[in-house]
């Protein structure tokens, strides 16, 4: 993780530690702002080896790309 707040990176550290299923923590670098005035396409690759957390990541690459600015590459 990189070196930020130290509350938020305890909070994403308990959170990883604890949690009974997979988790993602997704970082919003406000891509999203610039992409949209400069009409940008975002590159997700998805590496895809066939176990439940893959299909639980398939599936949110899934509803990324519903987003024309997303490209997806599945590995």
């Amino acid at each position: 993780m990189e070196p930020i707040n130290a509350s938020l990176r305890g909070f994403n550290e308990s959170i990883l530690a604890s949690a009974p299923c997979s988790v993602g923590i997704l970082v919003d670098r406000g891509l999203s702002a610039a992409a949209a005035r400069m009409a940008a396409v975002h590159h997700v690759a998805l590496l895809f080896f066939g176990g439940p957390d893959d299909r639980e990541g398939l599936a949110y690459a899934w509803r990324m790309v519903e987003n024309p600015g997303v490209c997806l590459t599945i590995r």
